[in-house]
């Protein structure tokens, strides 16, 4: 795969086809670092959503890519479905990172857990309400089967 920069999120078909092309190597692991980047700084939100949904397929994701979704989950100036999507991801991805580190992830200093308790304390639409509840549920079950990290 060639090397992209920044510029190059703006062509939406070469971002697809560069994301399709990670997803069927299974190379994503190897270019979270990329994906931190789109989500944060990638204008198109069909390039999100797709970053999104591929995303569940990281076998070992990194701290600096929970962020990124983090910033996403937490963002009430950012469309609901990505937030939806984010939460989706948040499911899959941080049990499998308390998998590897026994640890929970942490966003700005504050476990995933309790960003996600926050966001269930405020006023939101249903829908983003139930994912994150479900996101929340399964990384608490997951932590407590794996032997309670911190």
């Amino acid at each position: 795969m060639k090397a992209l920069n920044i510029d190059d999120f703006k062509n939406l078909h070469t971002v697809m086809n560069m994301l399709e092309e990670l997803k069927e190597t299974y190379s994503l692991d190897e270019h979270q670092q990329l994906l931190s980047k789109i989500l944060i700084h990638g204008g198109n939100w069909r390039v999100k959503e797709r970053v999104l949904e591929y995303s569940m397929d990281i076998q070992e994701p990194t701290n600096e890519f929970l962020e990124a979704i983090c910033c996403i989950v937490t963002n009430d100036e950012i469309y609901i479905n990505l937030r939806i999507l984010a939460a989706e991801a948040l499911r899959i991805l941080v049990p499998k990172k308390i998998k590897e580190t026994r640890v929970c992830p942490r966003f700005k200093g504050i476990s995933v857990l309790r960003v996600l308790q926050n966001i269930l304390e405020s006023p939101q639409v249903p829908l983003f309400h139930d994912a994150v509840k479900k996101a929340q549920e399964a990384i608490e079950q997951f932590r407590n089967n794996a032997g309670n990290p911190r």
